[in-house]
């Protein structure tokens, strides 16, 4: 009788749950999938990069097979989450950030795991515990949580993480890690999204049962998941402040001839502080001071704004940096149906004005009718750095820092250390973004303008570093910084 009245009670949990989310109808979904597709068609600069016509026509019909009867919102959203990555776009996605407050209030888990960990190999490999539980170490390997192998949640996960390119595996991978960037009380994530979406029955659920295995040893672990500005506190207290906005660019001094310049992040919108006049004095210090070495790291940074990095770049240059690698500004449109506008967002309303001065190409896009390089030159700054440049980088690197790291090697400015990054050098789609807001779900999606195609064929990879140092789960276990030793020993020696 007990066990009749737990499934009674379970049943009708699991009714409120999913009664307590919006039930889209058939006609509704269909109205803004069909509105999205007016709008890819209209106005996405790499809607047919990698896909044609017949393969987009292709997703929708199957889409439209699925809203043939209704749909809770999370998975009318996880439907489109998973087409957005078939366009293989890096900076095409529904965005965890512009997605308003009624969908947020739906779909985002209130609890988060108090662990953070980076994907090597394929396996989920813990830097950080943040909780008091002594048993789980850095570098340890969580194999399953909540029940799922760790394999089966990066294979559902793969589906919703984007990338540039036919060959994005690593960045889409990469994309799950929890960074200490990531844990900020205003931040998000992929595996904070989508990892209760997939796995999770009740969004804010607060028992992770953890899977450990540590040194051959494999155990069960309950941890008690936490709020955002819980899991930022306790980095904080265990960890000391945590480097992120402006707090993530700092330099560090190795010895008096060798110091380190960490680049966290380059989305400075918010920033207290100019960076221009902090560049300015940090460089003046390092030329004062006589530094013969500049380590440069950009891991873990995957971009933000193109004046933080060329201001960076200004610094490390001795002559003028011109387009090693030029570009075209590719648009799909020169005018946008006024049927759209309404649901178009952007931080600048010029993107949403005729464009004139166009002529449409050969493969139906339009070009400015006198194109220039797609890049402006990048003067040296007087108080350029005068002594040995090496720059470390990762697969995170996929626009702004991508580009960059694209410039410090075809103009050879030093030796760069680490991993390939992300990005693909058959041009990356960006530079405009609207937020596209389905009318009907309320689901935001942005979609890049402009495709910054390479003038010359490139391959459908990132920039390879000149020396390939990859960090494993034994680093991670023994907290070494190995790019950083490969540079100290191999390089300045």
């Amino acid at each position: 009788m007990k066990k009749q009245l737990l499934l009674i009670l379970t049943i009708i949990l699991i009714n409120m749950e999913t009664y307590s989310q919006t039930m889209l109808e058939p006609a509704a979904m269909k109205y803004d999938l069909s509105v999205l597709k007016a709008a890819w068609e209209n106005v996405h600069g790499g809607l047919y990069r990698y896909n044609n016509k017949a393969q987009i026509d292709n997703y929708f019909k199957d889409l439209d097979q699925k809203t043939n009867q209704p749909l809770l919102l999370k998975s009318f959203f996880m439907l489109v989450s998973q087409l957005n990555i078939k366009l293989h776009c890096g900076h095409s996605f529904v965005s965890y950030y512009n997605n308003r407050k009624a969908i947020r209030t739906q779909l985002y888990s209130n609890v988060f795991m108090p662990l953070l960990f980076k994907v090597i190999e394929g396996k989920f490999v813990i830097t950080h515990n943040l909780t008091e539980n002594k048993a789980i170490n850095t570098g340890d390997e969580i194999i399953a949580i909540n029940g799922y192998q760790t394999k089966r949640i990066i294979d559902s996960l793969l589906t919703v993480s984007k990338a540039d390119g036919l060959n994005g595996l690593n960045k889409q991978l990469d994309n799950i890690s929890i960074y200490q960037r990531d844990i900020g009380s205003k931040q998000f994530c992929l595996f904070d999204i989508y990892f209760p979406l997939f796995f999770k029955q009740d969004l804010n659920s607060d028992d992770y049962k953890i899977t450990v295995r540590s040194k051959n040893k494999v155990q069960e672990i309950i941890v008690k998941g936490v709020t955002k500005e819980e899991r930022e506190k306790l980095f904080t207290t265990k960890y000391g402040e945590m480097p992120k906005d402006e707090k993530s660019w700092y330099i560090k001094p190795v010895d008096k001839k060798t110091v380190i310049f960490r680049l966290g992040d380059f989305a400075t919108y918010n920033w207290k502080f100019d960076f221009k006049k902090y560049l300015d004095s940090v460089f003046l210090t390092f030329n004062r001071k006589g530094y013969k070495n500049l380590i440069v790291d950009i891991r873990q940074n995957e971009g933000g704004a193109d004046d933080a990095r060329d201001a960076v770049l200004s610094y490390l240059t001795s002559k003028p940096i011109g387009c090693a690698n030029a570009v075209r500004r590719l648009y799909r449109y020169t005018s946008i149906p006024d049927s759209l506008l309404p649901y178009l967002d952007t931080w600048d309303d010029s993107f949403k004005k005729p464009k004139t001065g166009y002529k449409k190409t050969a493969d139906g896009y339009y070009e400015s009718e006198k194109p220039g390089p797609g890049c402006e030159e990048i003067n040296p700054n007087p108080n350029y750095f005068k002594g040995k440049l090496f720059l470390i980088i990762d697969v995170t690197n996929s626009s702004a820092t991508f580009i960059m790291a694209d410039a410090f090697k075809r103009n050879k400015l030093g030796k760069i250390v680490g991993e390939t990054t992300g990005g693909s050098q058959q041009g990356i789609n960006g530079g405009e973004i609207f937020f596209f807001y389905l009318p009907k779900s309320g689901i935001e999606m942005d979609i890049p303008l402009i495709w910054q195609a390479p003038i010359n064929p490139k391959p459908d990879e990132g920039i390879k570093p000149d020396y390939e140092v990859k960090t494993t789960a034994k680093d991670v276990a023994e907290k070494r910084d190995v790019q950083v030793e490969f540079i100290l020993k191999k390089l300045i020696k």
